[in-house]
């Protein structure tokens, strides 16, 4: 008889991929860019100069968004072993318990409590 097994993956609801997060940055560095350079013909250069910090910041927030867009957990049953594996900025944890011999215990607070094993 197979073995029973459970598997739950809880992750972050996020509206974009990595690859689409570089899309949206590029098409919104290509936009910012034309603008700058319009005005820098024009002979305003200080367009340039502070459309230039702006694009590093955004690609800032979005490198730190692109690296936790892929962050879940995941948690395995199967007989004999509760697998608990925790992806956060790329870096892998595992934890193996004994069913048996863990509890669940859900802190008061609410329907959104955390979950902890004991």
């Amino acid at each position: 008889m197979p073995a029973a097994t459970h598997e739950w993956t809880l992750q972050r609801n996020c509206s974009l991929a990595p690859r689409q997060v570089a899309r949206a940055y590029a098409g919104l560095c290509c936009v910012s860019l034309a603008v700058a350079a319009g005005f820098l013909l024009n002979g305003v250069w200080l367009v340039l100069a502070f459309s230039l910090p702006e694009l590093a910041l955004v690609a800032l927030a979005l490198v730190l968004y692109a690296r936790h867009a892929t962050d879940h957990e995941r948690v395995l049953l199967a007989d004999g072993c509760l697998l608990v594996e925790s992806v956060h900025a790329g870096e892998r944890r595992q934890a193996r318990l004994d069913p048996l011999w863990t509890r669940v215990v859900v802190a008061d607070g609410g329907r959104r409590a955390l979950v902890r094993l004991e």
